[in-house]
């Protein structure tokens, strides 16, 4: 019998309890194949095998979290959810997640109506079974100190609680004296229900137009949309703009690495540089593609699986994507689609509902 310290933190929200590893290496496969971020290892030999991280530094990376649910003998747990529930007393609730515009398909694990835990729930053509640490860990939010929740209306001594009724009658009185004087700030996050029922209100009520949205969004993309799991698939990918994907949409990262894997050429194009830097803004770069003396537009335009994938701000929430998805033939191309990334999760959304 061996006997050892537990647990092991692998990171600040991975345990390991190395009594239970069998060592199958799904764990180190999957930091080493999928994510490649490398930072999973088996160390020692023999029956001194054991898995750690290289010089025992933190796990950290953006899909780090699915070792927990790829491990067969709950030897990888999550500190967030470790001893917190039994499962006879816990509730799985599928939903789909809302931090970036993927929307990844996940379970919520509840218990006595508060969230404990997020798990990946398999959609094949949108996020593959995998999660980002983002949509997996932060859920705490939900609960945080310093969330509100109660109304707050300024005083003498600063913000101070009170009744939801209270609130209400200030808030109403507050836009009948305003009356179409009223400027709708909306962040790109809220539900398309929420925004509808918001512009209903303001509009129809109010006969208050205005809204400033969070960036802009098209619809002329529409033609071009085909499932993520497309990028997986591909043959050539170029990316255009000046914010890294995983920052943006950590999943479309994962097929971006997929793609490679499987022989495909990524290129990176766009003021932020990359395997083919251009000057200028993003746009420009997008504009010189699609020129009859692009050499890499020659190659789109040859490709039978082609993607184009717009991470940055400006590029009309589409509209330059799908101007150049166009040019390049890929309306006539099954195979080939444009991606925008938005910088909020329901962009497009909230501008069609408002």
């Amino acid at each position: 019998k061996l006997t050892f310290d537990k647990p092991i933190p692998v990171s600040p929200l991975v345990a390991l309890d190395r009594e239970r590893c069998i060592l199958c290496y799904r764990c180190t496969r999957f930091s080493s194949d999928v994510a490649e971020d490398d930072q999973l290892i088996a160390r020692n030999r023999g029956a001194h095998s054991e898995i750690a991280t290289f010089g025992d530094d933190p796990y950290r990376a953006p899909f780090s979290g699915n070792v927990i649910e790829l491990c067969p003998v709950g030897a990888l747990t999550s500190t967030q959810y470790r001893f917190t529930a039994r499962p006879w007393e816990i509730q799985e609730v599928p939903t789909v997640c809302g931090l970036c515009p993927v929307g990844c398909n996940v379970r919520a694990t509840t218990r006595e109506g508060e969230v404990k835990r997020i798990q990946s729930r398999n959609h094949p053509e949108v996020d593959g079974g995998w999660l980002c640490d983002k949509g997996r860990f932060s859920f705490p939010s939900l609960t945080a100190d310093d969330r509100l929740r109660e109304p707050l209306v300024r005083g003498s001594h600063g913000f101070e609680p009170v009744s939801w009724d209270t609130a209400l009658d200030r808030a109403e009185e507050l836009l009948r004296r305003a009356g179409t004087n009223v400027v709708t700030a909306l962040s790109g996050s809220e539900t398309t229900e929420i925004a509808y029922g918001l512009a209903t209100l303001m509009r129809q009520g109010l006969g208050a137009h205005s809204a400033v949205l969070p960036e802009s969004t098209s619809s002329a993309l529409d033609a071009f949309r085909a499932p993520l799991s497309t990028i997986g698939g591909a043959e050539l990918v170029v990316v255009v703009g000046d914010d890294e994907v995983v920052d943006r949409a950590p999943a479309v990262d994962l097929w971006l690495r997929k793609a490679r894997r499987a022989g495909a050429e990524i290129v990176t194009i766009g003021a932020r540089g990359g395997t083919q830097a251009s000057p200028g803004t993003a746009a420009d770069a997008l504009s010189e593609l699609v020129s009859s003396r692009s050499a890499l537009g020659k190659r789109l335009r040859a490709s039978e699986r082609a993607v184009l994938v717009w991470s940055g701000a400006g590029g009309g929430g589409g509209a330059r994507l799908a101007e150049a998805a166009q040019a390049l033939g890929f309306a006539d191309k099954p195979a080939c689609a444009a991606f925008h990334l938005p910088a909020t999760s329901n962009a497009r959304g909230v501008a069609d509902a408002w």
